[in-house]
């Protein structure tokens, strides 16, 4: 959806105590270090659990942590100056009122001559988050009691201070929770984890009471609540491992577990490129001399993520060049969050700045054109993403001396995408927000006032480029279907001109290819390409019709040849996995030249069918679908049927490649994904028709696409499954019509209509649902099918098998909707099929936020549970 996190806790006082002497020369001769105990003396045993401690940290008056702790021995291993490790010595004895002791009775080593202190034991209990602060500790710090330390950990304090995980304007440490999983929860029933007698049942909105049984599954950090999780994993745990998943997931391997290369440039004289090795986690970014052809064995490693998170929590988000080639910023998320850190590494030396970008959000970074600043997004509020505003970062200088460019005060919600034009001597920002969207710009110095330019409907420019002194917009102001325009930002006032038409098919991208222009269009949510030049004229109509015969794929990364008579480009579909093929613009002749994630995917694309179909909606609306299966299979309605979709936010659904729809067809599977109504396929119009009070539309195309299935001969049992917006069609279509589903997964799914925008950043939803707070017409409608409220309303239903997944760490569509959706089932069910809940812990909204190793095992869930509720496997 276009639309972190646990971290420490039982061995605080240690953790606080080494974070508090660990960074060399941190703690001036001023700083005072209090610790109070409530507790008897304190003692640290081998596998025994420890008493309380009340414990108060300050630092010269100014700053002080407050924490009541409740611990068990855990392992710990950190790097300290051997010329602290006496005064370390002596503070822990302070603290725990004399020696620390091991099991023995021995006092345990504290350094040695290479500079460590062990505290060793043993934990197994999950993680979560205790404490926050409003900015990122580090190394030179005397803020350091609030930081993260890992488990299990050796290495220098820099690298601990770089493991910090951000959500927002604040930065976490994790802990163990306090009442852990002893050995006896195993015998854990439903009983023992049901909603406590005194948690609210009822919701009051607009005076109007509505029943609410599930907010209690609100607090993550309650007793009941961690109980709860406990007796959903080991449900979870217990249902799969009674199925034989060992040769789906070693078949998902040798499809997943492939060399891969992307977000390939040229910078300097080298060639960089995010590589990721057979077996390895995340890519990492190196660099070679030579153009790459495939995986470089020999790749000079310019970054890996692996060292600042040994358990690969860390990956590289993206990362943009300073235009002097000089200096690359690298874009990091932790433990899966929408939340960017930004290092910048000298290319020289290969060395990084002491800079370091805070609270930002995806990839919106800018290098000015002289290579000394950033512009980037940065979030000032408490609020997920509120109060955001464009800052510049002058290297060298602190963040917190950034100066802020733009920032719309009368709309806390506004969204900014800044570009430059004219080489430079201009910027221009595309701003959209709740209240409206405009295309701001001036010429480029701090000092110039920002111009807006036209206020338009929100979402209605999108940038395209630049041509001859005109900034390019697709803009569907007036044409649903987009047209394009250009816009002369010179002179006393800008100048419009109409380039493009609107036409009957949905234009969606544009760009310069060389002395041409392409642009993509969708016809009946496949996409064409059609060609111009540079006085965007339609030219090669020939080639158009050539590549639209490939048949239901996804065209991109067209390059043009030197000759001129060349052109490469990308094809994908739910069976081709991303190819790089060339068109010779003459004969028309259509070459592969390779896989484009440079490994050799074990599978044949011939052996499967992909084709479109068509079906009707309930109001007789015509909706495309994609049905892909191998060749020969008969369509006796035994075949498992997989059906997918999103329909929302104008979101396109174009075929790509997935290993798992390959695996599970192998297995005579069937999959669809039809395109309905919500996204953008047939342009503003298709999203709006399921907009709000239409959102049931969507609805209505889904599971007339799963009787259309059945009907037709494919599948007797249809197994649906959606992620994000599409895990609200899954949830939504299951409660209104369990009958018709055989199995469901409703994945980091928007289940509470009616509380959505308190989570995270769910008020940026509105436009899309609803406002269910200030607007009672919204919150009527969206009760009426809130997955959450509707499984409580309706009652006792025969749900079929349900798998809900989300992921602890999803800053964009929070637990919350999953947990309570996942208890609402569990409540209302009638039948003997499980409800079960799936949590992947250290994992974001995207998939791509958790390694191969744990996308294998989330797709071998999938599979396997698609499989055996729909053919019994």
């Amino acid at each position: 959806m276009k639309i972190i996190l646990k971290y420490f806790r039982r061995l605080s006082v240690f953790l606080f105590l080494v974070a508090s002497l660990s960074s060399v020369n941190a703690l001036e001769p001023s700083t005072q270090i209090e610790v109070q105990t409530n507790a008897p003396m304190l003692e640290f045993h081998y596998g025994n659990q420890i008493g309380n401690l009340d414990l108060t940290i300050t630092y010269d008056g100014n700053i002080t942590g407050r924490r009541w702790i409740h611990f068990k021995t855990n392992e710990f291993s950190a790097q300290l100056p051997s010329d602290q490790l006496a005064s370390l010595k002596s503070l822990i004895e302070k603290s725990s009122g004399g020696a620390l002791k091991s099991a023995s009775g021995t006092p345990t080593t504290y350094g040695s001559p290479s500079g460590y202190i062990r505290v060793r034991s043993h934990l197994t209990e999950p993680w979560r988050i205790i404490r926050s602060v409003e900015r990122a500790p580090k190394a030179t710090d005397p803020d350091l009691v609030n930081f993260l330390v890992d488990s299990h950990i050796r290495a220098p304090i820099e690298n601990i201070v770089h493991s910090l995980l951000q959500s927002g304007d604040a930065w976490f440490y994790r802990a163990p929770l306090v009442d852990g999983p002893s050995t006896d929860e195993s015998a854990l029933t439903r009983d023992d984890v049901k909603r406590p007698a005194d948690a609210p049942v009822w919701l009051t909105r607009h005076d109007i009471k509505v029943p609410d049984r599930q907010q209690w599954l609100e607090d993550a950090e309650s007793p009941a609540v961690k109980k709860w999780l406990r007796f959903q994993e080991q449900e979870t745990k217990k249902y799969f491992s009674s199925l034989n998943s060992e040769a789906m997931k070693k078949r998902l391997t040798e499809l997943f577990d492939i060399p891969s290369r992307e977000n390939t440039k040229k910078i300097g004289n080298h060639w960089y490129y995010l590589q990721r090795r057979k077996g390895e986690g995340f890519p990492k970014l190196v660099r070679t001399e030579k153009e790459p052809a495939d995986i470089d064995e020999n790749a000079q490693i310019i970054f890996d993520p692996h060292q600042l998170d040994e358990h690969d929590r860390v990956f590289i988000s993206s990362y943009s060049e300073s235009p002097d080639k000089k200096i690359i910023a690298i874009g990091l998320s932790f433990a899966g969050s929408d939340w960017r850190q930004w290092k910048f590494l000298n290319l020289e030396d290969l060395t990084f700045l002491p800079d370091q970008l805070e609270r930002t959000k995806f990839d919106n970074i800018v290098w000015s054109k002289d290579s000394k600043s950033i512009f980037y997004s940065q979030y000032s509020s408490g609020k997920a993403n509120f109060g955001l505003g464009i800052f510049v970062h002058e290297l060298g200088a602190p963040q917190n001396k950034d100066r802020l460019v733009y920032k719309n005060e009368g709309d806390p919600q506004t969204h900014y995408s800044i570009q430059y034009a004219y080489d430079g001597s201009y910027q221009f920002m595309i701003a959209g927000g709740q209240k409206e969207s405009k295309i701001l710009y001036r010429e480029t110095s701090d000092d110039n006032p920002w111009i807006e330019l036209k206020v338009v409907d929100q979402s209605a420019y999108t940038s395209a480029g630049e041509s001859d002194g005109k900034v390019l917009f697709i803009s569907t102001e007036g044409s649903p279907r987009g047209r394009l325009i250009g816009v002369d930002l010179r002179g006393p006032s800008p100048t419009f001109l109409d380039l493009i038409p609107e036409s009957d098919e949905t234009l969606i991208s544009f760009r310069q290819l060389g002395d041409f222009y392409i642009g993509g269009y969708l016809k009946d949510a496949r996409l064409k390409v059609r060609f111009f030049s540079k006085n965007f004229q339609a030219i090669y109509t020939n080639v158009t019709g050539k590549l639209w015969e490939l048949g239901p794929t996804t065209l991109d990364a067209f390059k043009m040849g030197e000759d001129k008579n060349t052109l490469t480009f990308r094809q994908a579909s739910y069976i081709k996995p991303p190819t790089l093929s060339s068109i010779d613009l003459k004969t028309l002749e259509i070459k592969k030249q390779t896989i484009q994630n440079l490994g050799i995917i074990p599978m044949n694309s011939d052996d499967f069918v992909s084709r479109q179909v068509f079906y009707l909606s309930k109001d007789g609306t015509k909706i495309p679908m994609t049905v892909s299966h191998k060749k020969g299979i008969a369509l006796d309605r035994k075949n498992p049927t997989w059906l997918y979709a999103y329909g929302g936010f104008k979101t396109n659904m174009l075929p790509s490649f997935d290993p798992s729809y390959i695996a599970f067809m192998e297995e005579g599977g069937i999959v669809a994904v039809p395109n309905i109504r919500g996204g953008g396929e047939y342009g503003d119009d298709w999203n709006v028709a399921a907009q709000k009070i239409h959102r049931n539309k969507a609805f209505e195309d889904f599971e007339e696409a799963a009787k259309w299935l059945v009907s037709e001969g494919y599948a007797d049992k249809i197994g649906i499954h959606g992620a994000s917006n599409g895990g609200l069609l899954v949830g939504a279509v299951l409660v209104r019509r369990p009958e018709l589903f055989g199995a469901a997964i409703p994945e980091v799914g928007v289940h509470n209509l009616i509380k959505f925008p308190e989570y995270t950043v769910g008020w940026g939803w509105q436009d899309e649902y609803g406002d269910p707070e200030t607007r009672v017409d919204d919150f009527h409608h969206l009760l009426g099918y809130s997955p959450v409220h509707q499984a409580e309303l309706r009652g006792g239903q025969n749900y079929p098998a349900t798998l809900v997944m989300t992921a602890s760490n999803d800053d964009r569509v929070a637990f919350q909707h999953s947990y309570q959706f996942a208890e609402a089932l569990k409540d209302a069910q009638t039948g003997s099929a499980p409800i079960l809940l799936r949590v992947q812990d250290f994992g974001g909204h995207s998939r791509k936020s958790i390694t191969i190793q744990k996308q294998i095992e989330a797709a071998t869930l999938r599979c396997t549970f698609l499989l055996k509720n729909l053919a019994g496997l």
